[in-house]
């Protein structure tokens, strides 16, 4: 079936736009054209007939493109540099292994003369390890003072972060107290109505034609408020049992506490403020009027907010220094215990000290290695025989790594085209296409998708994605770059029965054609169909109608149809059907 299909496109690539349209009609099923009835008034209706008929149906989407090589490979340096040599030009066969391309190596041959220097220097410090010097002594001893101060300065600086964490904690409580009394307040307070606490009194200035988003409002704001006001009175009762010189684990434990508090209090505020800007903005909606006491709820929470998070930040912060400061004590005591191995080591050096030495001088080696392999970098070589594409660089030319400086391909060549968002969802890898190209009038070659992009590319406003067509057959004509054209068989089916387009109308989700009912003079009446597959001429029939049924295909009126009376061909094409007028 999908052979058939190719056959056909590309029958329709090879002919005139107007001999493929025809060729469409023929195969789907044709319109006719009889002589007019010469009796009844010249505005009697004028219907054009089809036949149903027997054949293929074909769906293909089309793009764009160009040839591109099955093996292309862009050569690009792994380094930045001057490009001092090139050794090919476009169209040159190369082998593999072939110098393609150079760059300047000054900056590699100094990061190799570098390394080299390091593998000495790491040698020479093997030999003191093994013959340490009186000089060397003595640094060893400095460094084990510096490290046991260092040690010294991070247990004071412990000490001040627990003093520092209790104050951001008193801190804390000194405005935690009015905000929970003033976040009672806003929700149960009698600012607008002396009779009716605040939520009560905005429910009825409202005006609310569905009052429960308001409800569910307060309801997480009364819960937010009772849950943080529990959390308050928990973390206020320990602080108020902790003083300034408790035990580090008691001090970490309330400011864990008073984070949780303030953490509480400000997702009252939030429920609070969503509360109140839900209020505001409905009351704005519908242009009602908001009192001056909303707006001070609405810029107090604002306030409550900003304050809390500032609180949470500093309570945070502490705990971050609490934490960084034991760390400071555990690495300045590492420290302390590195030095008094290294004096150790000097003054008799252990296995230990000397397999480090020995892995430093390693580790130098390698370095060394890798400069030199840094500097075979900067010569391009190729990967592969095959043919120079394009050479993208001359001497003199500044590159970038991972930039394109030569273009080598193989002999094989496929298509890739763009395909808009619509088109490419009807496609999958395994359809036949038909490809011609621009440059060789004439040539058609058939072949199928073989990879479709997973992302597609946005350009101005619009995406594609790209298609890969692997050829059946290679022609030596075909080149790299050139433009052609794809068709892409989406779908088909056989042995269908077939209409044009126009001859096929829906209604909501029904299907039906119109039929001659009875004789000419009786007009016509609507049969319901089951369409199936279309394309942009013919249409698949279901169930129905059966081959050799005739069908109106287009109804023409008044001077139309006195004009198609006197004529063999409405312009529709065909080979059957008829043309008849109702009689008066």
């Amino acid at each position: 079936m999908v052979k058939h299909a190719v056959r056909a496109l590309k029958k329709l690539f090879r002919r005139k736009l107007v001999m493929a349209l025809c060729a469409v009609v023929v195969l789907g099923g044709g319109y006719g054209v009889i002589r007019a009835a010469t009796q009844g008034g010249s505005d009697a209706p004028l219907y054009v007939t089809a036949t149903v008929t027997r054949g293929m149906l074909t769906t293909s989407v089309s793009g764009s493109g160009q040839v591109a090589a099955e093996t292309q490979v862009d050569i690009k340096p792994k380094v930045s540099g001057t490009v001092t040599y090139v050794g090919v030009e476009s169209g040159d066969t190369v082998r593999a292994g072939t110098l393609l391309l150079k760059l300047d190596t000054a900056d590699a041959l100094k990061t190799l003369r570098d390394a080299s220097s390091s593998l000495e220097t790491a040698e020479l410090s093997l030999d003191a390890l093994l013959h340490p010097s009186q000089l060397s002594l003595l640094q060893a001893r400095n460094s084990l003072a510096s490290a046991q101060e260092s040690a010294r300065t991070a247990v004071a600086n412990v000490a001040k972060g627990y003093t520092d964490a209790y104050n951001d904690v008193a801190s804390t409580y000194l405005s935690v107290p009015t905000l929970v009394t003033n976040l009672h307040d806003i929700l149960y307070g009698y600012n607008l109505d002396s009779r009716n606490m605040n939520t009560t009194a905005l429910l009825g200035l409202g005006g609310f034609t569905d009052p429960y988003p308001y409800n569910q409002l307060v309801s997480k704001a009364e819960t937010a408020y009772a849950a943080a006001r529990a959390e308050y009175l928990t973390g206020l009762a320990q602080y108020q049992a902790t003083s300034r010189d408790a035990d580090h684990a008691t001090v970490e434990s309330l400011l864990a506490e008073t984070s949780a508090v303030a953490e509480k209090l400000y997702e009252a505020a939030r429920a609070e403020g969503n509360l109140i800007n839900y209020w505001v903005d409905y009351q704005s909606g519908r242009g009602g009027a908001i009192p001056g006491a909303v707006s001070g709820f609405q810029t107090n929470l604002n306030a409550y907010a900003t304050e809390l998070n500032g609180d949470l930040v500093s309570l945070a912060n502490a705990a971050r220094t609490l934490a960084d400061n034991a760390q400071a004590v555990v690495s300045a005591q590492r420290s302390v215990e590195t030095a008094q191995l290294s004096l150790q080591n000097l003054q008799l050096p252990d296995e230990l000290s000397v397999k480090q030495k020995q892995l430093s001088v390693e580790q130098a080696k390698n370095a060394l290695a890798d400069a030199r392999a840094a500097l075979a970098d900067h010569y391009l070589s190729a990967p592969f025989t095959g043919i120079v594409a394009a050479v993208h660089a001359k001497a003199g030319d500044s590159v970038s790594s991972g930039s394109a400086v030569v273009t080598l391909v193989t002999e094989g060549n496929l298509a890739e085209i763009s395909l808009n968002e619509v088109d490419v969802a009807n496609v999958k890898v395994g359809d036949q296409a038909v490809v011609t190209f621009d440059a060789i009038d004439g040539l058609t070659l058939a072949g199928k998708v073989t990879e479709i992009d997973t992302l597609g590319t946005i350009s101005q406003g619009v995406v594609t994605y790209g298609v890969k067509i692997a050829f059946d057959t290679q022609d030596s004509r075909v080149k790299p770059g050139m433009s052609l054209s794809a068709s892409v068989i989406t779908d088909s089916v056989q042995n269908a029965l077939l209409l044009p387009n126009a001859a096929v109308k829906q209604q909501g989700d029904s299907w039906y054609v119109e039929v001659p009912a009875g004789s000419s003079t009786a007009g016509v009446q609507q049969v319901p169909v089951q369409a199936g597959l279309s394309n942009d001429t013919m249409t698949q029939i279901v169930s129905g109608l059966q081959e050799g049924d005739t069908v109106v295909a287009q109804t023409l009126s008044g001077s139309a149809a006195a004009q198609t009376s006197g004529s063999r061909n409405t312009g529709l094409g065909g080979a059957s059907g008829g043309v008849f007028r109702v009689l008066r």
